[in-house]
């Protein structure tokens, strides 16, 4: 964590392998290998929470909703960052997700794009 840019301090959350983090509605929420999800209100202490085992690739909040995509079509949501439940969205890894225009769209490996309002 850093409070300028330049200064960096070291934390700790499980020893995973993290691929993005996102920070919205005083929550921080991490996500990575074997379902590595993380939760923390101040960005030094992280909570684990139970959310499957395939590998996340991407975490976002929008519209009142967190949104985590992954391997084989890995699709979790939560309203509190906390409780996640799993969703279907093929079996394509999907990398990336996004909200804007009333709109989610998750994107993935082979062209995979998938939308849901």
């Amino acid at each position: 964590t850093s409070s300028n840019g330049t200064t960096w301090t070291s934390r700790s959350a499980g020893g995973n392998i993290f691929w993005d983090v996102h920070y919205a509605n005083n929550l921080w929420v991490t996500v990575g290998n074997r379902g590595a999800l993380y939760t923390s209100s101040n960005g030094t202490t992280w909570s684990s929470q139970s959310a499957g085992t395939n590998n996340f690739n991407a975490v976002y909040y929008a519209n009142n909703l967190w949104v985590a995509v992954g391997e084989s079509g890995a699709v979790y949501t939560s309203t509190n960052g906390t409780t996640w439940s799993s969703q279907s969205a093929g079996t394509n890894d999907l990398n990336a997700v996004h909200y804007a225009n009333n709109l989610w769209v998750v994107v993935g490996d082979d062209g995979t794009v998938y939308t849901a309002p």
